[in-house]
């Protein structure tokens, strides 16, 4: 048997044939898998691989999504020598096939021969296909544009499309050409979460693979990873660790750049499903609203935080005052100010005055947290200390005191105020306003005292 389906006689016939060595389960009432015997280069040709390439591989390793009937059929070929014939679609190849699966001479093994027959079906599929595609991708767009929260909006719009493509694992990847991280994940129940360990990886390292597939395609599309076994080997055992047989990314791109991937791993092969153009075309709104949520933060950040320094800025105090006077607790405010700025940036110039505001800047976020501290303009800082207890504040004001008397580079005066009520916080405001200005006014003095001396 072994040198049988090895005749060049067989490469004559006029269509796609192959032969396959069944695999039993234990009791062997039931096919669990195929290997091939014998292909013909017809049948090599139509699926772009060599027969050297498929000799000896199982089938569920070269099409893992194989329908269970196809086994069915192997084994009534077998057992009881029936000769099937049947019209389906290969998601592999993208093609409808007439087929027909036969007992061979030797038990354990069955013929199989098919022909491409595309123009019975196409016109039907193709209706069916472009209506539910174009029904997802407006579906998608419409999640994508409406005045969700972002977050649930990108949620929103990897759970429709799960439930289109059927994959394992639906992800955004986001990148600067720098770094690449994963910041949207939907997961089939069962499957690992990937998200946590796909952040701030090297781009070099771990895309420069995919880009080599978008110099000849618009996607990264990856029928069967056992293509990359030879030519791309580290890539195919990651994959092969990750349970992934198959994937597809659809990359998007801001202004010409590109800025990320829209990927589905093990997703379903259906004919009515085209996952390509729903991944290609909800890509391209998922980066627009990528785009515009980042340029929003952008324009948030800038209206709210300290070019200079990075704390918050007047605007954000004056909102926090608001928002602050209207939350019941208590309040510990410190206010303080750089001490000779003007003459820092007349004796050394305006970097050294920069410089010494990042400082104090740097120095009161360690204390007290960035996300209490506001530039409030000029030299002067504000911090904001809601719900802080009385006996916290006084031991947070020596602490601070001492660090800043330690401090040789620069002075601050600082001025420090509480009160239970926060309803009253622009009266503490004011109040540790005026001790800061009387801390400053006793610097100077002494100052200018020393300087007489």
């Amino acid at each position: 048997m072994n040198n049988a389906f090895e005749l060049n006689s067989f490469e004559d016939i006029p269509e796609e044939y192959a032969v396959f060595k069944l695999i039993y389960n234990e009791k062997r009432d039931r096919v669990i898998d195929t290997e091939y015997a014998y292909v013909n280069r017809r049948y090599c040709k139509l699926g772009n691989t060599t027969p050297e390439y498929l000799l000896g591989k199982r089938f569920t390793e070269i099409y893992p999504e194989a329908e269970l009937k196809w086994f069915d059929y192997c084994f009534k070929a077998d057992q009881e020598k029936k000769t099937i014939n049947d019209v389906m679609y290969s998601p592999e190849i993208s093609h409808w096939l007439s087929f027909t699966v036969g007992p061979t001479s030797t038990p354990g093994y069955i013929a199989y021969t098919f022909t491409i027959v595309d123009h019975e079906h196409e016109e039907d599929v193709m209706n069916k296909q472009t209506s539910f595609t174009n029904n997802i991708v407006l579906r998608v767009s419409t999640i994508l544009s409406s005045d969700q929260g972002y977050n649930e909006a990108m949620s929103d719009a990897l759970l429709t499309l799960s439930k289109a493509i059927h994959p394992d694992r639906l992800y955004i990847l986001e990148t600067d050409l720098k770094t690449i991280s994963n910041t949207f994940e939907w997961c089939k129940e069962g499957i690992t979460s990937e998200m946590d360990t796909l952040q701030n990886l090297s781009y070099d390292e771990y895309m420069l693979g995919w880009e080599t597939f978008l110099e000849q395609d618009t996607v990264v599309f990856i029928p069967n990873i056992e293509m990359l076994k030879e030519d791309y080997p580290s890539d195919y055992q990651i994959l092969k660790r990750q349970g992934i047989y198959r994937l597809i990314a659809a990359p998007f791109y801001h202004k010409g750049k590109l800025t990320g991937y829209l990927g589905a791993d093990n997703f379903e092969f259906s004919d009515l499903v085209n996952t390509r153009i729903i991944l290609e075309m909800t890509s391209y709104f998922i980066g627009v609203r990528i785009a515009n949520h980042h340029m929003i933060q952008k324009l948030h950040h800038l209206s709210n935080y300290d070019s200079l320094t990075g704390v918050h800025n007047r605007n954000a105090l004056q909102q926090r005052l608001a928002e602050l006077e209207k939350t019941k607790g208590s309040l510990g405010v410190v206010f303080a100010d750089l001490n000779g700025l003007k003459t820092i940036n007349d004796r050394y110039g305006h970097a050294a005055g920069d410089i010494a505001l990042c400082k104090v800047a740097s120095l009161l976020s360690r204390q007290f947290g960035s996300a209490n501290i506001y530039r409030e303009g000029g030299d002067e800082f504000i911090v904001l200390l809601p719900l802080m207890s009385k006996q916290d504040f006084l031991e947070a004001k020596k602490t601070i005191q001492r660090k800043l008397s330690e401090t040789k580079e620069y002075v601050v005066a600082v001025g420090f105020a509480f009160s239970e009520d926060m309803s009253k916080i622009n009266e503490t405001v004011a109040l540790a306003d005026n001790k800061m200005y009387q801390d400053k006014a006793e610097y100077y003095r002494i100052h200018d005292r020393r300087k007489r001396s």
